[in-house]
């Protein structure tokens, strides 16, 4: 009461007439009336914002926030997906306007009605993990005890940024397994979207992987968000692999141009994605860690006992309905590389049995399994066509193979202080994050160089073995070293001598606070 009676005295004293004037602001009796109006316009005005923009306002934990990155992708959502009415909630899918390539209904009957005599059995083998050096050596000793039609039995890879090797991920890649996209982090509950196209950058400079070649995502958790589907479109992915449902009551691969009608969640209930695939992931019973496989990404577990279960889970599928089977690691499940060779060698076995009988079974990436929904034919006539005519559809019993070669043989080994990877391109001056997913390359070769560089770069500097600030070899404003070792000290001016200098009278420190370079100045004095 005190602030508005010292401010009513002011404006009665600057009055011609020393009359009090009344201002609604401080009319006691409306005071508190102008506050409620004004909070209910802000109120009003965010809703009116959000529902204009299609998004959904919440905090900063929320890890589907509409996407925001230096280069805005010019898409207008509108054009890619439609809100359906209220009262039709659950709208079925019209198979008669639904058709293939372009719209594919979910439901459980196999595609074209191809009878089970003539339709493949797919299995599909995936990985929800950085690509580290464990994870490649695996995957070669997986290669190497099978041989003859499943020796190159291919892996599809849903990538995290921590921790990735790319020039392992290059060579993944040349061997026709699969790249596709998680997030920066497996657990992350950031911007998602962000990430997406942060990783899809760094993975096509850094790996040389084709922009067009990074097709999939999952989402971190399996969770799923009509916000984070409309952005897949706008980031240009063909497909998700995010949804979990049971083996037992499975359906095949189906475009979101109806939602997920059978699925009661409010997160993407009413909303249409036109062309966009759904893989569901259906989970096969793990005892070990009392959840299904595909669940909170806990994966398969390798285990003795869980062979049978596979087994039997196979058994079941193939004889009854042929779902596409899939096998779901983490990097948790790949953690000990005798217990998943030896997992995988007696479940690879066990599906090669019946391909020798049938010859009916395809390992394929989840991408080809999207090409063959697309254009759904028999066993018959994908064993008689080649690839060109069939695209992406290999007949492990008869491999050609089409392997790349990695832009490199030795590649530059580049060394931070929270992590380091490999790869063909030049190392860039910060390891790259979803900020910064393509920081500017090192100015030298620094093979020989055997000191590290600050997590985060130089700041306002360059590399060469060491930071050099700008400006920090002449009288110019610049800046100088840090206690850190990076360029964020102001340069301070010398009135005396009419120049910039580093002086000890500044002693500055840098910090990434929420994703943002701040500089904390610890001691500043006036230089003599």
């Amino acid at each position: 009461m005190i602030m508005h009676k010292r401010n009513r005295s002011f404006l009665e004293k600057n009055t011609s007439d020393n009359v009090p004037q009344k201002y609604q602001l401080y009319n006691y009796d409306s005071l508190y009336w102008s506050w409620a109006h004004f909070t209910i316009l802000i109120t009003l005005g965010l809703l009116f914002t959000s529902n204009i923009f299609g998004d959904v306002i919440s905090n900063s934990n929320n890890p589907y926030s509409e996407f925001q990155y230096r280069e805005k992708i010019n898409v207008s959502r509108s054009k890619k997906y439609s809100k359906r009415s209220v009262v039709e909630p659950f709208v079925e899918c019209d198979e008669s306007s639904c058709v293939l390539p372009l719209c594919k209904c979910p439901v459980k009957n196999t595609p074209n009605s191809i009878p089970y005599d003539k339709l493949p059995q797919f299995v599909l083998i995936s990985v929800d993990s950085p690509i580290t050096n464990n994870i490649y050596t695996v995957r070669n000793k997986a290669k190497e005890i099978m041989n003859g039609k499943f020796s190159e039995i291919p892996f599809t890879y849903f990538i995290t940024g921590d921790h990735t090797d790319y020039y392992l991920a290059e060579k993944l890649y040349c061997e026709n397994d699969e790249i596709s996209i998680h997030t920066y982090n497996k657990n992350s509950f950031g911007n998602v979207p962000r990430d997406i196209q942060s990783l899809k950058s760094a993975l096509n400079k850094l790996s040389n992987v084709p922009i067009k070649e990074l097709r999939g995502f999952r989402s971190p958790q399996h969770s799923l968000h009509k916000n984070i589907f409309s952005n897949l479109i706008d980031l240009n992915i063909k497909y998700d692999s995010s949804l979990t449902l049971s083996l037992k009551d499975g359906y095949w691969p189906f475009t979101l141009d109806y939602g997920i009608p059978f699925l009661n969640d409010s997160n993407v209930e009413g909303e249409s994605f036109t062309g966009l695939w759904e893989i569901p992931l259906l989970s096969i019973p793990n005892t070990v860690s009392k959840k299904a496989s595909g669940t909170k990404n806990k994966g398969l577990v390798p285990s003795e006992h869980n062979i049978n279960i596979i087994k039997n889970e196979f058994k079941r599928n193939y004889e009854n309905e042929k779902l596409p089977f899939y096998l779901y690691f983490t990097e948790k499940s790949l953690k000990s590389s005798k217990n998943f060779i030896n997992f995988y060698k007696e479940i690879v076995k066990y599906i090669s049995e019946y391909s020798n009988v049938n010859h009916d079974i395809y390992f394929v990436t989840y991408n080809q399994l999207i090409e063959w929904m697309k254009n759904p034919i028999p066993i018959n006539e994908i064993n008689s066509l080649n690839k060109s005519k069939v695209p992406f559809i290999i007949n492990n019993s008869n491999m050609i193979k089409f392997q790349k070669e990695p832009l490199c043989s030795v590649p530059n080994k580049c060394k931070y202080s929270s992590t380091n990877f490999s790869t063909c391109s030049k190392c860039p001056f910060q390891s790259p994050s979803p900020i910064e997913p393509n920081p500017y390359p090192l100015f030298i070769d620094d093979t020989k160089c055997d000191k590290q560089m600050p997590e985060g770069g130089c700041g306002n500097g360059m590399w060469e073995c060491g930071c050099v600030c700008l400006n920090s070899d002449n009288n110019l404003d610049g800046y100088c070293i840090n206690d850190d070792g990076q360029c964020y000290t102001p340069k301070l001016y010398d009135e005396k001598n009419d120049e910039y200098i580093c002086s000890d009278n500044i002693i500055s420190k840098s910090e990434l606070v929420n994703g943002t370079r701040q500089i904390i100045i610890t001691k500043y004095n006036n230089h003599n």
